[in-house]
């Protein structure tokens, strides 16, 4: 498939090119952009945006009502889109496919799949209870009214989503922590690029490298923090160190921000991304909320390069990866810094920290592990 710039449009298109395998599979896509298939055995027969939906204040007092009242109904937390639902009925109808499937719980309720829960599969990805508390974790700016509605959300959402997917046919989630149902199984993200990088060398530039969308909430606050409490100390101590932000940034002010920091380099986004894991020593990911698993993290790892990451950028590899041994954990900022000048200093530990994890990464989060969990959960 194209348009796929970001994490979930990969999983997406890996997800079909995994169904595709099994059977002929048809796509339907409510994007404004075209998107067309490049992958055997799957034609796009729908794409197009449907009309806005228009809610009458009847509509959103009954649904409110229902997120008080029925906080478990999927409809408490999301609106069906009416067009959208039709378009998919009339599709199914034609045809009566053996499984409907979907990325995020969202699009199932929006586009009305919930008719055909025993033919659903939903590759859930984030955590509703996760995305919720790191929603809830940025109002400061919002009144006391809509604070009580997310906390509420947060503390709903959880019962909500068990009750749908325990209806579902399955369920995956992308951190091996996560699946808390019987019918959600574990299926992991895949980076976007799995060819590793070469060895580094003493000629390997004293190079840091950020990887993302930089607009993205977590990696906006992250890279903040970073710049603000961690980069001033590394660079005090090795003051030739330099930061390549790699990555869509729409957002001009933030970018001006980064580019006038000392040191810092926002390259945005390049064609040739593994040539930016070439010509650097370490890759950060100053992630401190979100859901989910980091794709920037496995990528890093996969690329055979050392990687520095807090818990939250970790979260949900701790099974596959040893802190310390694998990569580089770190629990404050100072622990940040001292880990980036750690792995600056010694480069023949840092290699080895790096080949090591390569090889765990080669071996349990590749497209063809993906292609396998999909093929063995559906049979």
């Amino acid at each position: 498939m194209n348009n796929t710039k970001v994490g979930g449009g990969v999983r997406s298109t890996l997800m079909i090119e995994a169904l595709s395998k099994l059977g002929h599979v048809d796509v339907i896509s409510f994007v404004k952009e075209p998107v067309e298939s490049s992958i055997p055995n799957c034609n796009v027969v729908f794409c197009g945006e449907t009309p806005k939906i228009e809610l009458t204040l009847g509509d959103k007092a009954l649904h409110y009502g229902r997120s008080i009242f029925t906080p478990w109904r999927p409809d408490a937390h999301y609106y069906v889109d009416q067009e959208q639902a039709k378009t998919v009925s009339r599709y199914y109808d034609a045809k009566h496919y053996d499984f409907v499937v979907c990325h995020f719980i969202e699009d199932a309720v929006m586009c009305g799949l919930l008719r055909y829960a025993d033919r659903l599969i939903i590759d859930v990805d984030d955590n509703l209870i996760s995305v919720a508390k790191r929603s809830q974790a940025n109002t400061s700016h919002e009144s006391m009214l809509e604070r009580f509605k997310r906390m509420w959300r947060t503390r709903t959402v959880g019962k909500m989503q068990r009750q749908l997917l325990e209806r579902v046919r399955l369920s995956f989630y992308s951190n091996e922590h996560e699946p808390p149902y019987e019918k959600s199984i574990f299926l992991h993200n895949v980076p976007f690029l799995s060819c590793p990088c070469d060895d580094m060398t003493e000629h390997t530039p004293m190079r840091l490298l950020f990887v993302g969308k930089v607009d993205f909430a977590p990696n906006k606050n992250g890279l903040s923090h970073f710049l603000e409490a961690v980069f001033p100390i590394i660079q005090k101590r090795m003051p030739e160190v330099e930061l390549n932000v790699v990555g869509w940034c729409q957002d001009e002010d933030f970018r001006l921000k980064l580019s006038s920091t000392p040191g810092v380099h926002v390259v945005g986004f390049v064609e040739d991304l593994r040539e930016a894991y070439q010509n650097c020593s370490v890759v950060i990911v100053p992630i401190y909320y979100g859901a989910g698993t980091s794709i920037k993290f496995i990528e890093g790892i996969m690329m055979n390069r050392p990687v520095v990451a807090t818990p939250m950028g970790a979260r949900g590899f701790d099974r596959s990866f040893e802190a310390n041994r694998h990569y580089c954990l770190a629990n404050s900022d100072q622990e940040f810094a001292d880990q980036v000048v750690y792995l600056l200093s010694d480069r023949a530990r840092a290699g080895i920290m790096a080949r090591e994890a390569c090889e765990i990464a080669k071996a349990h989060f590749s497209k063809e592990s993906f292609f396998e969990v999909v093929k063995t959960s559906l049979s």
